[in-house]
């Protein structure tokens, strides 16, 4: 990894068995904030190779193209969003062995400003791409858009049922199977509580709409979200149970839409912005709480949950956490694996960046 100043390495990151994702979109490869993405061994850490891209606007790679801006994994195929080239956004699918891009996403009503490529997942032979300042429903109120992973074909165009300007549906994806959450935490039912859209990918249709139980103005629920099987993960940072935007994760069963658990950190506090990030494996969740100030003021933190009993399983903090890191900004986890971003962390100059990789055995160490 070649870090800089400022490239924010970290700042999204996803994980599937042995192959790990790592985007940096403000590093300089080879235009000013024009982006990167990196390919790791998830089990030894190994630095395997940079994505190398190309783009189809005139100039190819420009400054600000932010390529990295969100990563997803499956297999072997990768996404990579890069929501500023010009003309409204790009997304690539890559290979997981070479780094060789396979094709360039075209959504077939792309629009200057939609940033589509701000929210990437990809599952099996799907991948959905968001563009959460698409003006179909009001000015931002966002889409999102379904394609094939082989053929590049777009299979289907998202919106809300009852999308309004400024929702921003698409902020945040998952995707697992034939079930797509999109996540749109600004939405105003009352003002940015947010809610979470599921979608049949087989159908295209929505099949729900996702709301807390308990909640309320500021929560930015569906600020991320993420699927393992039949159960969804959803973080609200803004919750204010233990202080303002201590926040907090739902849980919920995919096939009823019933609310399962709420999560907190055992000992959360004020601006620790829990749920920020979050992602789900099997029995397991791990969510990003990157304002926690255990090793300075917005250190950061990590916590797992046994998602069959709600328990907190254990509390993980990076080995040389500083004030201003933001680990937990990112978090991807794969069967006993975890990766966690520090974007803002200084090993490579103010805010180069650094990803940690955690294992953990059967009893949980």
């Amino acid at each position: 990894y070649d870090g800089s100043w400022y490239d924010q390495y970290g700042e999204a990151v996803a994980l599937d068995g042995e192959r790990a994702i790592v985007g940096a979109s403000w590093a300089d490869n080879p235009q000013s904030n024009s982006g990167a993405a990196y390919l790791h061994n998830a089990v030894t850490g190994a630095h395997l190779l940079e994505l190398v891209w190309t783009s189809s606007v005139p100039g190819g790679q420009l400054a600000n193209d932010r390529f990295g801006s969100s990563v997803g994994i499956s297999g072997s195929k990768c996404g990579v969003g890069a929501p500023g080239t010009a003309g409204g956004g790009g997304a690539y699918i890559f290979d997981t062995a070479t780094g060789t891009q396979i094709m360039e996403l075209n959504p077939s009503d792309l629009h200057w400003g939609d940033d589509f490529g701000y929210s990437v997942a990809i599952s099996g032979e799907l991948v959905v791409v968001s563009s959460p300042k698409d003006d179909d429903n009001g000015l931002n109120s966002g889409s999102a858009y379904l394609f094939d992973a082989t053929s590049g074909t777009e299979l289907a165009k998202l919106v809300a049922s009852d999308g309004t300007s400024d929702d921003n549906f698409g902020y945040a994806l998952a995707i697992n199977g034939n079930t797509i959450v999109v996540g749109t935490p600004y939405t105003y039912g009352t003002v940015f509580s947010g809610a979470v859209y599921l979608f049949d990918a087989i159908t295209f249709a929505q099949t729900a709409k996702l709301f807390p139980s308990d909640g309320a103005g500021h929560d930015q629920f569906g600020l991320s979200v993420a699927i393992s099987g039949t159960t969804i993960i959803i973080g609200a940072p803004g919750v204010d149970d233990n202080g303002s935007f201590s926040g907090a994760a739902y849980l919920f069963d995919a096939t009823t839409g019933a609310e399962l658990a709420k999560l907190r950190a055992s000992d959360g506090d004020a601006d620790d912005y829990f749920g920020n990030s979050v992602a789900i494996s099997g029995n397991t969740a791990i969510v990003g709480a990157p304002g926690d100030d255990d090793n300075g003021s917005y250190s950061g933190s990590v916590y797992l949950f046994d998602i069959t009993t709600g328990a907190e399983i254990a509390k993980l903090l990076s080995s040389d956490g500083a004030a201003g890191d933001k680990f937990g900004r990112a978090v991807a986890i794969s069967g006993t694996t975890a990766l966690v971003g520090a974007e803002e962390d200084d090993d490579n100059g103010p805010w180069s960046g650094s990803a940690y990789l955690y294992h953990w055995d059967c009893n949980g160490n």
